[in-house]
């Protein structure tokens, strides 16, 4: 009887959420009854408090969408994104395809999904209006490149952790590089066959008259020592972190010596951390060498107002979505988890990243997603004998795919605003090409 309440109320935030219920009250709630159904309602509120000051989490993500507050406070993402769409600009066949790959190429240095779209969005998104193309579909790419996995090219990409936090605990020792290459077959895959898949269906909205000069015409250079500033945190974590590491940073510059005992991996995680603030450092010597003193001397504000939006944002998504899932484990997902496990086979991989996408698809985030589910999908592979790690790079390409479709994602939300477009609607057009390429991603993963 139990179970089928249980069942009940994960259906119910589930319909309430697709109803356009808040999120983040919606998931607590949920795991407050789920938590009380088993007896001990106090278990969420105690993940609460451990989630809210996991530093493993918090410090890189709020940094990296500091960084990315930085560069576009300075100006210094608008000359790398006038760099990428200089060549396509009077190519209007290949503004979609164009727009979305250049969108995933901006996510990598600046992994907010929200951050590139409004980076990229007052340029491209005129270019493709020039062109004919209408709004519900300019949003879709821009959606679609910001979204769809290219902060998972990055080293410093938050959902790793989770993955690398999994192996860890089973004795494993991969690195943040490791994963790079483990996902980056499969990611791109999904990115080059979701943009061919979106373009197909949209070549007939390509207008027959030609571009607006106005429109197309670059109207300043880029600046390429400007453009270069959003790559350097993602130079350093390059040379910094292994296996090249041609430059080592001690671990005791970013951690106790009682916090290196507790936990190893926490120098990684504040690693990423201080390539965003040299990034920002950097950022602000350009725009002084520029004669912009007052946006050089403002950038450490720019720097904590995109980290306090990460917090509200984004850890607040993990921290409710970690609640609903711990409380779904006490609620018996854990066995259902285990039996799938057991009947599954080497299908399980592929099925725990569906089901990782459906929960991103819920919540509207693929970190809070990977950080909420992957744990209760690695402890029944590990007692299967499947590859955590194999697994864990499977999973989070999954989730991004997810919170790309989802219409509660911060980054369609924007996008549809910008675009002046219903978000549902967004999410209905890039369903069908993020669909076919996860599809094709994880037959990809399957048969290597």
């Amino acid at each position: 009887m139990i179970g089928f309440v249980a069942l009940a109320i994960v259906v119910a935030a589930i319909v309430l959420v697709a109803k356009g219920a808040e999120v983040r009250l919606t998931l607590f709630a949920a795991a407050l009854l789920l938590a009380t159904l088993h007896g001990d309602p106090s278990a969420p509120i105690k993940n609460f408090f451990e989630k809210m000051v996991d530093s493993s989490t918090v410090v890189p993500i709020c940094c990296s969408l500091g960084f990315a507050q930085v560069v576009k406070s300075t100006g210094c993402d608008q000359h790398l994104v006038a760099l990428l769409l200089g060549p396509i600009r009077r190519r209007r066949k290949l503004l979609i395809p164009g727009v979305a790959i250049a969108a995933f190429i901006v996510n990598i240095p600046i992994v907010s999904q929200t951050g590139t779209a409004a980076t990229i969005g007052p340029i491209a998104l005129p270019l493709m209006t020039a062109a004919g193309i209408s709004p519900l579909t300019s949003a879709a790419t821009l959606v679609l490149g910001s979204s769809i996995g290219g902060e998972l090219v990055n080293p410093g990409g938050p959902e790793y952790r989770a993955v690398l936090k999994e192996v860890e605990d089973r004795g494993g020792e991969r690195t943040r590089q490791e994963c790079v290459r483990r996902t980056l077959p499969i990611n791109l895959v999904q990115v080059l066959v979701a943009v061919a898949v979106l373009w197909w269906m949209s070549r007939k909205e390509v207008s027959s008259v030609e571009l607006d000069p106005d429109a197309s015409a670059s109207t300043w250079r880029p600046n390429l020592v400007m453009a270069a500033v959003p790559l350097l945190p993602l130079a350093f974590l390059f040379l910094t972190s292994k296996p090249w590491e041609i430059f080592h940073v001690p671990p005791t510059w970013l951690a106790t010596k009682e916090e290196l005992v507790k936990s190893s991996s926490i120098a990684d995680s504040r690693l990423i951390g201080l390539a965003m603030l040299f990034g920002t450092a950097v950022a602000g010597i350009v725009i002084l060498a520029h004669g912009r003193v007052g946006a050089a001397g403002g950038v450490f504000k720019a720097f904590f107002q995109g980290a306090g939006y990460a917090y509200a944002e984004v850890i607040s998504l993990i921290v409710v979505a970690f609640c609903f899932a711990s409380s779904m484990h006490a609620a018996g997902a854990g066995a259902l988890l285990d039996w799938i496990a057991e009947h599954a086979g080497p299908a399980f991989v592929p099925m725990s990243a569906l089901s990782t996408a459906a929960f991103a698809y819920l919540c509207g985030s693929g970190i809070a997603a990977t950080q909420g589910l992957f744990p209760l999908l690695a402890a029944s592979a590990s007692a299967r004998g499947i590859d955590v790690f194999a697994m864990g790079c499977t999973t989070v390409v999954g989730s991004a795919a997810g919170r790309t479709a989802s219409p509660v994602a911060a980054v369609t939300v924007l996008c549809g605003s910008m675009a002046n477009v219903e978000p549902w609607r967004i999410s209905r057009r890039v369903l069908v090409p993020i669909i076919v390429g996860l599809a094709a991603a994880l037959l990809v993963d399957v048969i290597r």
